[in-house]
């Protein structure tokens, strides 16, 4: 007497390979569009942050200018002007633009606020400041002391400026500034006023032409790095 015997069917050794290796290829592509979305998110969030920086720093030097009593009445010191001590300066009426260069805020040379306990160095400061006398020479040297009670720091790591005493700062900086009359031959109401700004990471930027480093160099910190250009129309008084 035969007896039949019941037969089970399951996966095969290859099949559970191959099973395993398509799961494992699906997992691995799902981390790498995880990740590269990720860089994305926070390379855009980076750009966002320097260019919205950059448009409250513009909106506020426009307001300044407009207010001037006189008319063509800004004065622009550059950094490296004899007598300024490293630091910009942009004067317009009732208050002043003071500003380390990047390299000095990089390196840890820069100027630092005054009348504080813990004092920051400056990346930029808008300081109250009657009669521009941050631009005003005396015998050949400008004023070098920035009192954080009387200053806004406006390359805060928050969207909205801070005051100078509680204010946090990422590293930021000023890369150049320049200020040109828009007819040459007249220097009088309209004034080009151009500027980069960005992030002042050591080891991020390429100081030669003011960019980030390429993403394949190891201390790039590409996500994190933004450089950008802006360019506004003053109108001074």
């Amino acid at each position: 007497m035969m007896s039949n015997r019941a037969c089970s069917k399951g996966f095969t050794l290859i099949e559970l390979m191959i099973s395993m290796t398509f799961l494992s290829i699906l997992l691995i592509a799902i981390t790498v569009a995880t990740l590269q979305i990720m860089h994305q998110y926070s390379k855009g969030m980076t750009v966002k942050s320097i260019n919205q920086i950059g448009r409250n720093l513009a909106d506020s030097i426009r307001r300044d200018a407009r207010s001037l009593s006189t008319v063509g009445g800004g004065k622009y010191v550059a950094p490296n002007t004899i007598g300024a001590g490293g630091l910009g300066r942009l004067c317009l009426g009732s208050a002043s633009y003071i500003w380390n260069t990047d390299s000095a805020l990089r390196d840890g040379t820069g100027v630092k606020y005054t009348g504080v306990p813990s004092p920051r160095m400056i990346a930029m400061a808008r300081v109250n400041d009657q009669g521009g006398q941050y631009c005003l020479p005396v015998s050949g040297n400008y004023r070098m002391d920035v009192p954080a009670t009387l200053a806004t720091e406006m390359l805060s790591n928050s969207l909205d400026t801070t005051t100078a005493t509680t204010g946090t700062f990422t590293e930021l900086a000023l890369y150049e500034m320049t200020l040109t009359p828009m007819v040459t031959n007249n220097p009088g109401v309209l004034y080009t006023l151009q500027f980069t700004l960005g992030t002042n990471q050591s080891g991020t930027i390429d100081t030669v032409d003011q960019s980030c480093l390429n993403q394949s160099n190891t201390t790039s910190n590409y996500d994190f790095c933004a450089v950008n250009k802006f360019q506004i129309v003053l109108r001074m008084g």
